[in-house]
């Protein structure tokens, strides 16, 4: 987000901010939560940074009236392939985040779902075959833990508190 200067994206105010994040010390960003512009990557890709490009932040289950929810059924498995495939030549993209916050894996069919977009973003993946991931603070639960087993890498918003317990089990 380039904050005051708009909504669309600028190359050199990107590449201020991610020299700016490196020499703070920051190497990897999660794109939250949807795909970012293709020069975004261009840069990140020139800058050396590592990217974990996250492809939804709602599923099914709405998250207000007019969300991408009401279109995901029909929508998902293009656009999964539409993000996937342009972004997989990028050198920086080195994981897959299927969604972030996801309400879907704590209630309703997000088992189902969390394996069809595994499915879809390994179908796309054809040149690096990264590993899948989803960001969830809802791993507390079970419903969210099965969708973690759907994953190649489990990711944790705010549950620090459970990084012992689930290391244990």
């Amino acid at each position: 987000d380039l904050g005051a200067l708009g909504s669309a994206f600028n190359k050199s105010a990107a590449r201020r901010q991610l020299e700016k994040l490196k020499k703070m010390g920051v190497n990897a960003i999660r794109t939250s939560h949807n795909p970012y512009a293709p020069s975004f990557l261009d840069v990140a890709d020139e800058v050396g940074f590592l990217i974990d490009s996250e492809g939804f932040d709602m599923w099914e289950k709405n998250k207000t009236d007019y969300a991408y929810a009401n279109y995901f059924k029909e929508w998902a498995a293009r656009d999964t392939a539409s993000w996937v495939r342009g972004d997989r030549s990028h050198v920086s993209v080195f994981m897959w985040s299927i969604g972030n916050e996801i309400y879907d894996t704590h209630q309703g069919n997000g088992l189902e779902i969390s394996q069809k977009l595994v499915k879809l973003v390994k179908k796309h993946d054809t040149l690096r075959k990264l590993p899948t991931t989803i960001a969830s603070n809802y791993i507390a639960w079970q419903g969210a833990q099965r969708c973690m087993q759907e994953v190649d890498l489990a990711g944790y918003n705010y549950t620090e508190r459970l990084y012992n317990e689930h290391h244990k089990t």
